[in-house]
């Protein structure tokens, strides 16, 4: 009989794989789909989505320890995300027809990637004076403040912007983008917040997992109902 503690162990090999696979599946049809698609604001979000489901295949290796990575390279996928974010924010603004400034992102944006990019810096001086360059796995000290700047964000401006876009898709699409950040915003606070165990970890692998099938789902969610299923248009 498989005890609780090696059943947590098996988990922690098993999960990170799968994340993993999630992600690069998503990235996958994000792809895919964008050949298919012809409306240009839908062909950008779908690459956006497939880049950062790159970013995150990578990110959980990293975080995970099994690969030893330049710890400034595991605070990329962060960097992608906020960059889409604020893509993402914009372009939905320009869907509102009454052109309205989302909670003043436009000024908003300015302090938040000033704080971005001071904390990254910060990160970087501490990582080569400690000599951290390269790790097993991922300081939180590093990059907890990015993140959590890149996730807050993500999580409370997606769903207003889709609440002002009157364009059904986009809408669609924004929700699951949003979802997939307020996910990975709980998971993230959870392993935090918590003493840092193995059953945290298992937790905070499985908001990837979720985080990865909402991209998935987002990029679906650009192709228009009436159109041929992307299978037949891939063909």
């Amino acid at each position: 009989m498989v005890s609780s503690s090696e059943f947590i162990s098996e988990l922690i090999v098993v999960l990170p794989l799968l994340a993993v696979l999630v992600f690069v599946y998503a990235a996958y049809w994000a792809f895919d789909i964008r050949k298919a698609l012809a409306v240009p604001v839908y062909r950008r979000q779908a690459l956006g989505i497939g880049l950062v489901s790159l970013g995150f295949a990578l990110l959980v290796p990293g975080i995970t320890g099994n690969f030893s990575l330049p710890q400034p390279l595991l605070q990329v996928p962060i960097l992608i995300l906020f960059f889409w974010i604020d893509v993402t924010v914009l372009a939905a603004r320009r869907s509102d027809p009454l052109v309205r400034d989302i909670l003043q992102w436009r000024r908003v944006r300015i302090v938040l990637w000033a704080l971005e990019i001071i904390a990254i810096v910060i990160g970087e001086s501490l990582i080569v004076l400690t000599g951290q360059l390269f790790s097993n796995s991922i300081n939180p000290v590093y990059w907890i403040l990015p993140t959590f700047i890149t996730f807050t964000a993500g999580a409370v401006y997606l769903p207003f912007s889709a609440l002002r876009s009157k364009d059904n898709t986009f809408r669609k699409h924004l929700g699951w983008f949003g979802l997939f950040l307020i996910v990975l915003l709980v998971g993230t606070i959870s392993s935090v917040s918590f003493a840092f165990s193995d059953i945290t970890f298992v937790l905070l692998i499985v908001t990837f997992i979720i985080g990865g099938y909402c991209l998935y789902r987002g990029v679906r969610s650009l192709v228009p109902l009436n159109k041929l299923p992307i299978e037949a248009n891939s063909k």
